[in-house]
């Protein structure tokens, strides 16, 4: 057996039970949603008592047993009564009472991991031996399912304030233009987009070879037609005129480069169809884009 530990605390009433009788399971509800009441998990925890009329060997060995054991209800019993899953963790309320708890249950989780299996022989059966290896057991299991029960208490408040968080802060989600054009079998104009300073419509050399991606593409499907859409951003001065006109001069440059003006058709979308928000690329707004038209 192991030394008994010097100065331990006394266990509970239904701990100390009757070395006559055992108790029996009471009917008070638990305190915590989810959780029995203390009383109920002493009540299914193996005997600690001393059987009337044990022979003096056993009944010592079961008196040391309980004393070796005794603390470690203790602690239990204390963690258990008063863990903290009705209050919200992380609440500032509430952060003594889980600090408390997490040490408590630092503590037992050390005192349980200490405790020595008892040595014998391997044909030692008695009754302390096969006692002492059910509360060993028992212990570490009440031990786990308080665990797991804070666990998913801290759980919910860390999604409770996911949720709060996302709520005050919303995404910001940038407009896009239709999804659900899709060009001709053969025919892409994908990533074709001519980009503009502010208020004006004039070409540079990078739109030019842009659009003579575009010139390609329609001379080898001369029987598509596709939509030149004009667009301007909202802080432009006159963005309808501006976006018409830098409808125009793309539709110029095509027919001037050998595309049939039957096959193009300009349109003023001006500021309808913005791609980006004023929290992102706002020159995205200033352009002119292309659909085929079916």
């Amino acid at each position: 057996m192991p030394e008994p530990v010097v100065q331990i605390p006394q266990p509970s009433a239904t701990v100390q039970a009757s070395t006559t009788t055992e108790p029996s399971v009471p009917t008070t509800p638990p305190k915590v949603k989810g959780l029995e009441s203390w009383q109920q998990v002493e009540a299914k925890a193996p005997p600690l008592s001393v059987p009337a009329g044990a022979p003096p060997g056993d009944k010592s060995e079961l008196e040391s047993m309980s004393k070796v054991l005794a603390p470690s209800y203790a602690i239990l019993e204390s963690v258990w009564s008063s863990a903290p899953l009705d209050c919200d963790y992380g609440q500032p309320k509430c952060d003594q009472r889980w600090s408390a708890f997490e040490k408590a249950m630092e503590k037992l989780e050390q005192r349980i991991d200490g405790m020595e299996p008892l040595c014998g022989p391997a044909y030692d059966r008695t009754v302390a031996t096969v006692r002492y290896r059910t509360h060993m057991s028992y212990l570490r299991n009440r031990h786990r399912q308080l665990r797991e029960a804070a666990d998913r208490t801290i759980k919910t408040w860390g999604e409770k304030q996911h949720a709060a968080y996302v709520a005050a802060n919303p995404l910001k989600v940038m407009m896009r233009p239709c999804l659900s054009c899709a060009a001709p079998m053969g025919l892409s104009l994908t990533g074709s987009m001519v980009k503009f300073e502010p208020g004006s419509a004039a070409l540079d050399d990078d739109d030019r070879r842009s659009l003579d991606y575009v010139v390609s593409n329609m001379q080898r499907h001369k029987a598509t037609r596709v939509r030149v859409q004009g667009h301007a951003d909202s802080a432009e001065s006159q963005p309808k005129r501006v976006a018409a006109a830098r409808a125009k001069a793309v539709v110029s440059y095509l027919v001037s480069k050998g595309v049939a003006k039957s096959q193009l058709d300009a349109v003023n979308l001006a500021t309808t169809l913005p791609i980006s928000n004023a929290h992102g690329d706002i020159t995205l707004n200033r352009r002119v884009d292309f659909q085929p038209i079916p």
